[in-house]
């Protein structure tokens, strides 16, 4: 519906506690900006210090494109290191 109405960047926030949540949500947003033919962002910082193993808490944020010529070849427009 979002598409539909012109949406330019769809803004995708997550908090997960394994690279393989990360990795799920990262892919997930990039296949969304594909579909879609907008830009995606995906990212998380921050804590949650009553909640175990979640005090500290980060995962890289990247920036994904469609996938068309216009756009870089990975269709990944920036990506922060983790840290």
């Amino acid at each position: 519906m979002l598409a539909q109405q012109r949406m330019g960047i769809l803004f995708v926030p997550f908090l997960t506690d394994t690279q393989m949540g990360y990795s799920r949500v990262r892919h997930c947003a990039q296949a969304r900006a594909i579909e879609n033919e907008c830009y995606a962002v995906a990212g998380s910082v921050g804590n949650l210090p009553k909640v175990h193993n979640m005090q500290d808490f980060r995962q890289p944020t990247c920036r994904v494109t469609p996938c068309d010529f216009a756009f870089r070849e990975w269709c990944v427009w920036s990506e922060a290191t983790p840290t």
